[in-house]
């Protein structure tokens, strides 16, 4: 199954600018500007797909997503809101410990880890997408990162993570792909 394609297209737009963020700072290295740049790109990224994710779990969340273009986040639940805060001050947190230590890596080094940031803005997606608390989400594993391919899949006893059985998933994604379900349904669910 491969991912929906709402979670490409966000994180290709979030790539996008944070790749012309790091090109800018990789010329006239303004760490500050950068920071500030890539953290507008993330901080944007991640709501947009939570809203994206919101939008495919159910009518309530099609609805949330659509008040959203004219309210923007009020449109969304006090704990959807918090859901996507949490995220952001964990990415933002990292993206600050490697703006510190920029200036001892390599342009390669700095640009690949630069992506990694945009392409975690999936564990959001997949988050609102659950609806549920999960240990682990696509984007979020910290073997392959934003790397693997790996998605998630509802059915009537849980949610099933369906793993790509490639170099780009790791041995923690094949094992998560190889419970039955990932996550249980309750009734609280």
């Amino acid at each position: 199954m491969p991912n929906p394609p709402e979670v490409p297209k966000l994180a290709a737009l979030t790539l996008e600018v944070t790749r012309t963020a790091t090109a800018r700072y990789l010329e006239d290295g303004d760490a500050a500007r950068w920071e500030k740049d890539v953290s507008t790109a993330l901080t944007r990224g991640h709501m947009a797909a939570y809203i994206s994710g919101l939008a495919e779990r159910d009518t309530g969340g099609k609805i949330r997503a659509f008040l959203s273009w004219f309210v923007g986040d009020w449109a969304l639940s006090k704990d959807d809101r918090q859901a996507i805060k949490t995220t952001v001050a964990e990415q933002l947190d990292y993206l600050k410990r490697f703006v510190d230590i920029a200036g001892d890596l390599s342009e390669d080094q700095i640009k690949a880890r630069a992506d990694q940031y945009a392409l975690a803005t999936k564990q959001s997606y997949w988050q609102a997408w659950a609806g549920a608390e999960l240990d682990c989400l696509p984007g979020q594993c910290e073997e392959c990162y934003g790397n693997c391919r790996c998605v998630l899949r509802r059915e009537a006893d849980g949610i099933y993570w369906d793993c790509q059985d490639d170099a780009h998933s790791c041995a923690s994604c094949r094992d998560r792909g190889a419970m039955s379900p990932f996550h249980s349904m309750t009734e609280e669910d």
